[in-house]
């Protein structure tokens, strides 16, 4: 169950948002410690999914005979506990991430933005804003390569402070400082 500060929203189990938010481009050049590039996403996000029963669950629909285990996430951990979608940075408690996950099927809207101009991703190519990972195209897939790429999805944590807005059951709550 997550519940926010004033106890506006709560829910428990798997729920699906529609999420906007802002971030450094991961794959973007860095001048003096700042990346060059930052995106803006809006997309389906599911929250409350354990990404270790999920994987599990395609495993065996799949066919595969699997006792698949996850692996901590770097840097993170679970203060109040997995059923919680929402980790801690183990060095600064007070930074809070979302754990999403963003299916393969839905289709995310980006929106690049260098030095405060909305761009498009071609105009961030021909500003050469990114790194060569940009180009390779070869991402892994989930439970360590062992999702077949028809039910592939993306595990995140999502600091936060990056997000603008989010709608839950049709109403949508802007996120301010």
């Amino acid at each position: 169950m997550i519940i926010n500060w004033n106890k506006e929203i709560s829910f428990s189990g798997v729920t699906f948002f529609n999420i906007l938010y802002q971030v450094d481009e991961s794959q973007s050049k860095t001048v003096k410690g700042k990346k060059l590039l930052q995106k803006r996403v809006e997309t389906v996000i599911t929250v409350g999914s354990q990404y270790e029963a999920k994987c599990q669950r395609l495993l065996e629909k799949q066919g595969l005979n699997v006792d698949f285990k996850s692996q901590e996430i770097p840097g993170r951990n679970y203060k109040w506990g997995k059923k919680v979608p929402l980790v801690v940075k183990n060095d600064d408690e007070s930074k809070k991430y979302l754990v999403i996950i963003v299916e393969g099927h839905a289709s995310p809207q980006r929106q690049f933005i260098h030095e405060g101009k909305e761009i498009t991703l071609e105009e961030a190519e021909k500003l050469d804003l990114f790194t060569p990972a940009h180009y390779v195209k070869d991402e892994p897939t989930p439970a360590r390569g062992m999702i077949e790429a028809e039910n592939i999805f993306y595990f995140r944590t999502l600091s936060i402070e990056n997000v603008i807005t989010c709608k839950i059951n049709g109403t949508e709550y802007v996120i301010e400082d």
